[in-house]
């Protein structure tokens, strides 16, 4: 592993001759830019085009690249020129813990809505929790503005809570959901556990038309909390919404 801390500035020249030297020597598949504000200043400033210049000779050596940057004062948008995005492959959103406890969402009738049972029981837990949302996706745009928390437990790995991840066809294709034409997705580990029971009593009953109401008595929690289990299972292509307000009643997608 190289690492580089201290005052180093990546755009000065005599510096990326050593670095370039050093990568080539080295082997590696990867490098991590931690952070853009502190190793290339300008860059996140006022001009980019330099340091995007010292990436494309990197990526010239086969090695890929991952920058970290800070957020504004909003939290939703980076610091900077625009181009930053602009000339990146992928662009990929992170919020943690305090964000995720702060937010408060709205239901349709624009009221506020509690955090989902799932979301609620991973912020009680210990250990990391955080939502990436995915705003720029070049090789795979069909990821593009999807949503999904994990939580890192620990001692643990890794686990899914909510949110948009793409479910795979039981044959192991690598086609995303919009792409099967009409083949039912299939339920698999991306779905947290409220998920999972939701969709199978749609599955049990494909011709009833299920209300709100339904999956609140069947789970056992509050209206908001079913509303967004059903929203979730919506948006990944499982069940379909028909009506409004206190008329919204759901079926399952065929």
């Amino acid at each position: 592993m190289i690492s580089a801390k201290g005052g180093l500035n990546i755009l000065d020249g005599e510096t990326q001759k050593i670095l370039i030297g050093k990568l080539q020597k080295s082997g590696v598949k990867c490098i991590v830019i931690d952070n853009l504000l502190s190793l290339a200043p300008t860059a996140s400033k006022s001009n980019s085009t330099p340091f995007f210049d010292f990436i494309h000779r990197i990526e010239k050596l086969g090695i890929g690249v991952i920058v970290l940057h800070h957020a504004g004062k909003t939290g939703k948008d980076f610091k900077g020129p625009v181009d930053l995005a602009s000339l990146c492959q992928n662009v990929i959103h992170l919020e943690g813990r305090d964000q995720l406890e702060k937010e408060i969402s709205k239901d349709d009738e624009g009221d506020d809505e509690p955090l989902s049972q799932d979301l609620t029981e991973a912020l009680e837990g210990d250990g990391p929790v955080v939502r990436m949302t995915i705003e720029k996706c070049k090789i795979a745009p069909e990821l593009e503005r999807r949503k999904m928390v994990y939580k890192l437990p620990v001692g643990g790995i890794w686990k899914f809570v909510e949110g948009d991840m793409p479910v795979l066809a039981l044959d192991g294709s690598d086609e995303y959901p919009e792409r099967i034409g009409g083949k039912q997705p299939a339920v698999n580990g991306n779905l947290t556990k409220n998920q999972q029971t939701v969709y199978a009593f749609f599955q049990h009953h494909p011709e009833r038309d299920i209300m709100n109401k339904d999956i609140q008595n069947l789970l056992g929690v509050k209206e908001g909390a079913s509303r967004n289990v059903l929203k979730d299972l919506e948006r990944m292509g499982y069940i379909e919404r028909f009506g409004k307000d206190n008329q919204t009643i759901y079926r399952l997608k065929k």
